[in-house]
């Protein structure tokens, strides 16, 4: 979603997302509670998504009742909305503006459903390590699960509401509905069903939303910021993509418990030292290191780097240079890197240099 985006403004959105949550969840509770859905069953469990599908799908067939005809979502290119040309437009556009702005709930629900299931879920910017860096860069917003597990994307939502009012292709969005709800249903159990998570927020003053909440970021960026901007005649790239790791490209591509696991504390030591940070500059941590596919900046604007995790030990890290920076910089950051690969006994590389090697533990 935000891979034409600068990574500030993906992170502009974070703090959005994570800001507007409990009055989110409110919302869904009320919107359940008055059209007679099961918010009393909604205890965060996974077992919880099978009675939540069905009520979401005839709720906004329904025509989201209950939703402000004025309620815009957070990803809507501009408070006014696009294509409103003719009445039929407009019609046909404030019923999606209400159907994504109750999704966007729903999404914050999918977080808790993640959070009882792992422990601990946490929305963050997402990019996945196992494809190529410049790929993923703050390509998606989405919830990171605890101990290196992974993370789960609830706004890919929005792909199968957009088939579900398509007419020929609504049985195939209750499908497509079935088969994510079935793979969420899936996740680890944490005992017996609870109470609801959300009939207490029913009752509970969350006071005036802060205008983080109430204004998307989204709404004042350029007109169509999801697509590729014009090409800008460059000077020559410094830098290239490189990987951080011990083991073979047998590991990276698919089997990264391969790869020898690496020491996070020497390895967010490293990182600071060659001053890559965390959100809003915070100095790195060990713990910092444990969360798959989260993406860490730099003081300096040098680079970006990719953590991947399994089985909660920090396997590698990718690296990419950023658009103009220096060729003294990127040798700074690149020489204490090497420092760290070399205490590990691993290498910083280019994917194509590490050998394919041959494994018989195919066991994860």
């Amino acid at each position: 979603m935000f891979q034409y985006t600068s990574r500030e403004q993906a992170y502009e959105f974070l703090a959005h997302v994570r800001a507007r949550e409990p009055f989110r969840l409110q919302e869904l509770a009320q919107l359940m509670s008055d059209s007679g859905g099961p918010v009393g069953s909604m205890d965060a469990s996974p077992q919880s998504l099978v009675e939540l599908w069905p009520w979401f799908l005839g709720f906004a067939r329904a025509g989201c009742p209950g939703v402000p005809i004025e309620s815009v979502p957070a990803t809507w290119p501009g408070a006014s909305g696009f294509l409103e040309d003719t009445e039929a437009n407009r019609c046909r556009v404030a019923e999606s503006r209400r159907r994504y702005f109750a999704n966007e709930s729903v999404q914050h629900y999918l977080r808790l459903v993640c959070e009882r299931a792992f422990g601990s879920a946490a929305w963050a910017v997402l990019a996945a390590p196992l494809v190529p860096v410049s790929m993923l860069a703050h390509g998606e917003i989405g919830v990171v699960l605890d101990r290196g597990r992974g993370w789960f994307e609830p706004m890919r939502l929005d792909a199968i509401l957009r088939m579900a009012f398509d007419g020929v292709e609504a049985q195939m969005a209750d499908d497509a509905l079935l088969s994510w709800s079935e793979r969420v249903a899936s996740l680890p159990r944490s005992g017996p069903r609870g109470e609801s998570v959300l009939v207490p927020l029913l009752s509970v003053d969350l006071g005036e939303p802060p205008e983080l909440v109430r204004v998307s970021p989204v709404w004042s960026w350029p007109g169509e910021w999801w697509k590729p901007g014009p090409s800008v005649p460059r000077g020559p790239r410094v830098g290239q993509e490189l990987v951080l790791a011990a083991g073979t490209l047998t590991g990276l591509d698919a089997k990264p418990w391969l790869l020898a696991p690496l020491d996070e504390v020497g390895a967010a030591r490293a990182l600071n030292l060659a001053r890559f940070c965390g959100e809003g500059g915070a100095v790195l941590s060990a713990a910092d290191l444990l969360v798959g596919g989260r993406e860490l900046g730099h003081r300096d604007e040098a680079a970006s780097v990719l953590v991947q995790v399994h089985g909660g030990r920090l396997r590698a890290l990718y690296f990419e240079p950023d658009v103009g920076v220096t060729q003294e910089r990127w040798d700074l950051v690149m020489a204490e890197l090497g420092r760290f690969a070399r205490s590990q006994g691993a290498m910083i590389g280019k994917e194509d240099d590490f050998g394919a090697g041959e494994y018989e533990d195919d066991s994860n």
